[in-house]
């Protein structure tokens, strides 16, 4: 049985909270080099994907929420 989710990727930093932030980077120095590991962590703190769920993400989803992610934490 296929399940869907729906996702909310942050545009803005209006859309996280400070502490949400915070703790990102805090983890986000554990991983530096993995880009993998980077984009789960982004998907649980900003868009509260559980860990268990990413297994299930097709490669060009995963590619997709990457991207966006990316140009979201660039956007400083």
């Amino acid at each position: 049985m296929v399940q869907e989710i729906e996702l909310k990727v942050p545009t803005s930093y209006e859309d996280i909270s400070l502490k949400k932030y915070l703790e990102l980077q805090k983890e986000l120095k554990n991983y530096k080099g993995e880009p993998e590991a980077e984009t789960a962590l982004m998907l649980y703190h900003l868009c509260g994907l559980e860990p268990k769920w990413l297994t299930g993400i097709s490669i060009n989803d995963f590619a997709i929420l990457n991207n966006e992610l990316s140009k979201f934490i660039s956007n400083t």
